[in-house]
C-alpha cells in the first residue's frame, strides 16, 4: 500500500526536479501539507474549517515546519496568480465538492506549465452504488456531507480533458480510492 505523505518525493522525480512551491486544497490537520513541506520551499494549505487549520498549525509547529502558510478559505474562494505553484494536492476532496470539474479547473489554473496534479478520490460510483441511494437522505438529515457518486473512467477522463497527462494511477486498499499523479500540459 502506498503512502500519501510520500506521493510528493515520489512526484518530484517524475517532474524531473525540486518543487518551489506546493499547494494543499482541504488541509486538514496539516498532515499531508506539513509531511510534504520538507520536499518544496513553501506550501499554501487551504481548509473551510478554521478549527481544523488551528490544529493543522499545531501540528507544524510541533513538527518544527515552518513553511506552510495555512488559509480558511474554499477551493472556490482561493486566488492567487495563473502559475503560480509547482504542485497541487487534492485528497480525499473531489467526491466531497458541488463541482469537481471547477475544481480541476482551477488546479489547472494554477499550475505551471509541467506541474503536477496529485489526487486521490473516492470513486463510490465503481463500488457503493447502493450507498448512492440512502447518501441523499443522510445529507438531507446532517448526517453526512453531500457525496458526489464519481466513476475512475470518468474521473480519468475529467482530467485529460484539462489538460493533465496522466503519469501514475492506482487504486488503494478496497479500490475504492482512486489516486492519479499527472502532469500539465503546456
Amino acid at each position: 500500500m502506498r503512502d500519501k505523505p510520500e506521493l510528493v518525493s515520489k512526484s518530484r522525480h517524475k517532474r524531473g526536479g525540486a518543487f518551489n512551491a506546493g499547494f494543499t486544497i482541504a488541509a486538514g490537520l496539516g498532515v499531508y501539507a506539513n509531511a510534504h513541506a520538507r520536499h518544496v520551499s513553501h506550501v499554501t494549505a487551504v481548509d473551510v474549517s478554521e478549527k481544523m487549520l488551528e490544529f493543522a498549525k499545531i501540528n507544524a509547529a510541533e513538527a518544527n515546519v515552518d513553511n506552510v502558510t495555512f488559509r480558511a478559505t474554499s477551493i472556490e474562494s482561493f486566488e492567487a496568480a495563473d502559475g503560480s505553484y509547482d504542485a497541487v494536492l487534492m485528497l480525499s476532496l473531489l467526491h466531497l465538492l458541488e463541482n469537481p470539474r471547477a475544481a480541476l479547473d482551477k488546479a489547472h489554473r494554477l499550475l505551471k506549465p509541467g506541474g503536477l496534479l496529485i489526487t486521490s478520490t473516492a470513486c463510490l460510483g465503481d463500488s457503493m452504488r447502493w450507498f448512492g441511494m440512502i447518501a441523499p437522505v443522510g445529507a438531507a438529515l446532517g448526517l453526512i456531507p453531500k457525496v458526489q457518486f464519481l466513476f475512475v473512467e470518468e474521473l480519468r477522463s475529467e482530467i485529460a480533458d484539462r489538460g493533465f497527462a496522466s503519469l501514475e494511477e492506482f487504486n488503494q486498499g478496497d479500490n475504492r480510492t482512486y489516486f492519479q499523479i499527472a502532469r500539465k500540459l503546456a
